[in-house]
């Protein structure tokens, strides 16, 4: 993946929490994995905290958030946008809720 070159021209915008990560932070997610972010925040609470304070939520989110969006990617051109984002969905709210 390409390394992103863009900054927020406000500081101290980009360093404000969201959750238990910077608004930067969840900026440079993917789109899935700020989804699974924002899932887990508000379903998860205790897995979330207990994430954040072992320091892997921001890991975890970056590479759950690639596989995601890899997995759309794979199977679009098979299933179309609309059923390869529903299959990555049910990940997220499925098989992770347990």
């Amino acid at each position: 993946m390409a390394e992103e070159t863009w900054e927020f021209n406000d500081r101290k915008a980009a360093e404000k929490p969201y959750g238990r990560i910077t608004v930067e932070q969840y900026q440079h997610l993917t789109p899935m994995g700020r989804e699974l972010h924002d899932y887990w925040r508000k379903f998860k609470k205790k897995m979330y905290k207990e994430m954040a304070d072992e320091g892997t939520l921001l890991p975890l989110l970056i590479s759950e958030g690639e596989r995601l969006s890899d997995l759309v990617t794979e199977l679009t051109p098979q299933i179309g946008l609309a059923g390869a984002m529903e299959m990555a969905r049910s990940e997220i709210y499925d098989e992770m809720s347990g």
